[in-house]
Order: C-alpha cells, then sequence, then structure tokens
C-alpha cells in the first residue's frame, strides 16, 4: 500500500471509528503530509523501516531546528498511524524496537494578571442589561475566568449541560473526558440563568448549543 493512500485511509479511520475532534484531525493530516513529503509520495508503507524513522527526526531536529514538541507531536502521530497498519497487516510496528527519546519540558501554565483579566471583563456591556446578546458576548470571556476552560471545550457546551441553578457544568474535554465544573461567583451564576431561560423561550435551531451569536451559530 502506498503511503499516501494508508494516510488518506487512517485519516478515515480517525474520523469515524475513533471520532477524534476536528482539531485532532487536522492535526493527524499535518503531521502525515509533512512524513510523506519527506519519504517521498510513491513509497510503499512496508518499506520504511527505523532507519526512515531516525533519518525524519534528524531532519527535523537538525535542518528545521523544529521544537521538541512539536517533534513529539509528529511522532505520536506516526506512532497512532503505523500501530493501525500492523493491526491490518500492512507493515510492522516499528514502535515496538523504536523509541523516540527526547526531554519533556515542564512548563508552568501562562495566566493573565488580574489587570488583564479586569480589562477584559470591564470591556463589556453594564451587567444590569440582561439582554441576550450582552450575555453571549460576556459569557465566553467570564466561563473561561472563572472555570479555566478551554476555548474548544466552551463551544462545545450545550444547554443540558448547564445545571438549572448555574452553579454547575459538564465539559465535554480532549479525547472524550467529561468532567464537571462547578461556579461559584455568584452573579455568573444568575447569568447562567437568564440564559437558561431564554434558551427555553426562544429555542436554539443549531445543535441546542449553550453560546450562539446573533446568527444562532
Amino acid at each position: 500500500m502506498l503511503i499516501t493512500s494508508a494516510a488518506a485511509d487512517f485519516l478515515r479511520y480517525c474520523e469515524i471509528e475513533r471520532q477524534l475532534s476536528e482539531h485532532t484531525l487536522q492535526a493527524y493530516e499535518g503531521d502525515l503530509d509533512d512524513f510523506c513529503r519527506f519519504v517521498g509520495a510513491a513509497i510503499s508503507v512496508d518499506s520504511i523501516t527505523e532507519l526512515t524513522l531516525t533519518a525524519y527526526l534528524t531532519n527535523l531536529l537538525d535542518s528545521r531546528k523544529l521544537a521538541i514538541a512539536t517533534v513529539r507531536r509528529r511522532f505520536a502521530c506516526l506512532r497512532a498511524f503505523n500501530k493501525r497498519l500492523a493491526v491490518l497487516g500492512e507493515a510492522a510496528n516499528l514502535f515496538d524496537r523504536w523509541r523516540l527519546q527526547l526531554p519533556r519540558r515542564k512548563r508552568l501554565p501562562r495566566a493573565l494578571s488580574k489587570l488583564e483579566v479586569s480589562a477584559l471583563l470591564t470591556g463589556f456591556a453594564s451587567k444590569h442589561d440582561i439582554s441576550a446578546q450582552m450575555l453571549r458576548s460576556s459569557m465566553s470571556v467570564r466561563l473561561m475566568v472563572a472555570t479555566g476552560i478551554r476555548v474548544g471545550e466552551l463551544c462545545k457546551i450545550r444547554t443540558e449541560d448547564v445545571s438549572l441553578d448555574g452553579k454547575s457544568l459538564r465539559i465535554h474535554g480532549k479525547g472524550a473526558r467529561d468532567r464537571i465544573v462547578y461556579i461559584s461567583d455568584a452573579s455568573l451564576q444568575a447569568d447562567l440563568r437568564k440564559l437558561i431561560e431564554w434558551h427555553r423561550e426562544c429555542g436554539s435551531a443549531n445543535g441546542n448549543f449553550f453560546l450562539i451569536d446573533e446568527r444562532g451559530r
């Protein structure tokens, strides 16, 4: 099997059977395209060896000077790709013997300062404005500040994920990991309840998502 055909099959498998997120699929597609350009589109998957992986690693680190985190991600994709080929009987599992040994850099999480958070929040309309438009505009930033959830997680919230009292949310995280986050801010709880009531009265035409724009997207 040619590597380009194998890559296309792997991406279909990740989308349909593994139900990976759109962002993960885009990252996998970019990583596989990069590897295909390195080895050549006409190469068959069973001709790729440990020496190929070593040469690719050298190219990423020495020639292209990519960050270690990027290199680790590229090889995580290749490991999953090769494992799939081994299951199908199209190639040997190279990662049984070949190991990527790069240091893991531990970085402290980056956080906004108190002044930066204040600047974001004061840019919204008065909290006494209870219109749905104001709630949609401010709720996104306020929820991320209060809970630390990611942008992708924020966009996945649906009305049924929000408790009726506005005190908790079900978050659908990366890798199909769900969790509950709790809201301690009384004003934010109140605004969540207002938005729940707005959804009850007006409904949502686009998948019942909790935070939508003026066009219902």
